[in-house]
């Protein structure tokens, strides 16, 4: 899923900055999601 997420932001480049509140957005929402291997998901896609 990293490398995938990764690879898409790469190949849209500059094209990914209109969509980027949505994006964090998403990872904040998915933070605070009970489950955790979601919320470690997200973790690994912060840092």
């Amino acid at each position: 899923m990293l490398d995938g997420f990764g690879t898409v932001c790469k190949g849209l480049g500059r094209r990914t900055k209109p969509y980027l509140p949505q994006i964090c957005g998403t990872i904040l929402w998915r933070l605070n999601n009970k489950s955790a291997k979601v919320r470690q998901q997200a973790a690994d896609l912060v840092g």
